[in-house]
């Protein structure tokens, strides 16, 4: 990965290459353009700028090629208007044989009209950022229209440049690092810059808005501080834009990363290539992306660090901040032994990430404290069912308290009574349990008697106002000698749970077996439960959430898992999160990733949830 730097004078050369910049580019004064139409018709985007943003001749353009050519870096010239008329041609074929005199070899370029021109005079043509280039067709286009490299937009997205360099190979990419004028996409403007006209961004920057309230009231001193706090912080995020972040994950995609400060100050820029320099150089050496986000220097603006003017926004910073909160709060040192599980779920459907704390089971008998006079528990303990409680916190917006329940016992005769209490619940789930009964019939112990044991934990949900507000059941998929004794004497039979879970017709499921059945059968992971969540606004209806657990996953397991989500035409930000937690997760020193549940829920698709346990307990 090299660094593109802007130039527009000789003088700087060398010490920009110095600090680490591996390519340039440049626009020219080109003095029959200026004659003809002046600095309203550009023909690159900064030709208004005149010598505050370009070389002011040819000749300088060739002593820039020859020093540049000493260190091995080569020079672009952009001509990069966003549309030439027919009648300007001659003009760009007066521009690019000066250009050819004076050395260069390169051109930048955002009207497609143009790329075979330049080809005529044997130029290498580089995409500008200005053309637009959003997907793999106009990219393929451009590989065999015989372009060099894509310089990708600004408001491109990073898994849009993954897969595109992906799918379009032996193709340069470029994309946008550092930013101090306008962070807006050139493709789109159709303003002037630098005239009495103004572009859209300098009058969305402007300083001095004025505030009114809507109800006609002064405002008051409080109130005039924030909007003028807010309307500074709008103006900065709008010319100040920055990509450090992404180096580490876009490292094998991209081959160059462009710094601007072409109409400010080169001093300036060559801070700007030496702190870039310094994070490719900490990119290379690091062992995975938290590691790089540790140590990565920050440029000094205080946004960037709050990761207020990212480039390229993803859910990394997100989980990542959420999760130090989370365990700052909930996993304080010393109170480790009281974990036995944390749950991390990842949605489709919503942006933030939810964190579940499950405690150390506890015997019923010792846990009165967390056993609720609910009809439905009275009901198991009478008949001698409760065996383990687990008490889990969902950190969430609600902060919910739930409580999982080991059922012992499970004999036919008790068995009846779980599914008549089941089906008192709501009309809808009385209407599943036929299928309640399917899973719970999953075999894990030939005795007759035990024909629905593999009904294991009982899951509620309880409100004083609602009563069960959810009702959770999980099936295990594991023989057992003793049904009561799950982790004693038992064995996996993976085969024979997948073959059956296909037999049950149940759309939901069958999504989730689209993604780890091929997975289990070469052995990477075994399965660990089947799971079936009902809510409160369901129980009148016959939809719920439908989860198949595996656990003993390899490290490879989310890779998998991601490759899958893809073919499926999943949306591609959800994956990019996805592939995130799990760089996150890996380089955890205290957790270990030991099982997945892999959930679908129709209307909302996809989510997953993580288990991490504490190493101690490995």
């Amino acid at each position: 990965m090299k660094i593109t730097s802007p130039v527009k004078s000789k003088e700087f050369v060398e010490r920009i290459i110095k600090a680490g910049a591996g390519e340039l580019f440049g626009g020219v004064i080109d003095p029959i353009w200026q004659n003809k139409y002046g600095k309203y018709i550009e023909f690159n985007r900064r030709g208004s700028y005149g010598k505050q943003g370009n070389c002011q001749s040819y000749q300088e353009i060739g002593e820039i090629i020859q020093i540049a050519d000493d260190y091995g870096v080569e020079f672009d010239l952009t001509i990069n208007a966003l549309q030439m008329w027919e009648e300007q041609i001659p003009y760009v074929r007066s521009i690019l044989e000066k250009y050819k005199k004076v050395g260069g070899r390169n051109v930048i370029v955002s009207d497609l009209s143009i790329i075979p021109i330049a080809r005529e005079y044997d130029f290498n043509v580089i995409i500008s950022s200005c053309a637009n280039v959003y997907n793999t067709y106009i990219a393929q286009y451009l590989k065999l229209e015989g372009c060099s490299k894509i310089i990708f937009p600004r408001d491109i997205s990073v898994q849009e440049m993954r897969n595109i360099s992906e799918t379009v190979p032996d193709m340069q990419y470029e994309m946008f690092m550092m930013n101090s004028g306008c962070r807006f996409q050139d493709g789109n403007c159709l303003g002037v810059h630098n005239t009495r006209f103004k572009e859209l961004c300098s009058f969305c920057g402007k300083e001095g808005w004025d505030y009114h309230r809507l109800d006609g009231m002064e405002l008051s001193s409080e109130e005039k501080q924030s909007a003028f706090i807010v309307s500074e912080q709008y103006r900065r995020l709008l010319k100040h834009a920055c990509g450090q972040c992404m180096i580490y994950p876009m490292k094998n995609w991209i081959d160059s990363v462009k710094v601007l400060e072409r109409t400010g100050s080169e001093e300036r820029l060559i801070e700007l290539i030496q702190l870039t320099n310094s994070n490719i150089c900490l990119a290379d050496e690091s062992k995975d992306y938290v590691t790089y986000l540790e140590k990565m220097t920050f440029p000094e603006q205080s946004e960037c660090k709050k990761h207020m003017s990212c480039y390229y926004r993803t859910d990394m910073f997100a989980f990542k901040n959420q999760w130090a909160s989370f365990c700052a709060e909930h996993l304080k040192p010393g109170n480790e032994g009281s974990v036995d599980f944390v749950g991390i779920n990842i949605s489709t459907n919503k942006s933030n990430y939810e964190f579940k704390v499950y405690h150390k089971k506890r015997i019923v008998e010792e846990a009165e404290d967390l056993v609720s006079e609910s009809p439905v528990i009275l009901k198991l303990a009478k008949n001698n069912m409760l065996s383990n409680v687990t008490r889990i916190e969902r950190i969430d917006e609600h902060h919910r308290i739930c409580l999982d329940f080991n059922l012992r016992n499970r004999t036919n005769e008790n068995m009846k009574d779980v599914f008549f209490l089941v089906q008192s619940m709501g009309d809808g789930i009385q209407e599943k349990l036929p299928l309640i009964k399917k899973l719970a019939s999953l075999e894990i112990n030939p005795e007759s008697n035990f024909k629905y044991a593999s009904l294991y934990y009982m899951g509620c949900v309880e409100t004083e106002k609602d009563g069960i507000s959810a009702l959770k059941l999980h099936f295990l998929t594991r023989k057992c000698m003793n049904p009561d004794c799950i982790f004693q004497d038992y064995y996996y039979d993976d085969a024979y749970y997948l073959e059956r879970l296909k037999t049950i017709d149940q759309f939901e499921l069958h999504k989730c077996l689209d993604l780890i059945e091929e997975y289990v059968l070469a052995g990477n992971a075994h399965l660990w439960m089947i799971g079936c969540d009902f809510f409160s606004q369901d129980m009148g209806n016959i939809r719920g959430k439908y989860k198949i657990y595996i656990k003993n996953v390899n490290e490879n397991v989310l890779k998998k898992i991601e490759e899958l989500l893809m073919l499926q035409g999943l949306n591609a930000n959800f994956v990019e999160r996805l592939r995130e937690v799990d760089k996150c997760v890996g380089s955890l020193k205290s957790m270990y990733l030991y099982g997945i549940g892999i959930c679908y829920e129709l209307k909302k698709g996809y989510s997953f949830n993580l288990y991490l346990k504490p190493k101690r307990c490995k």
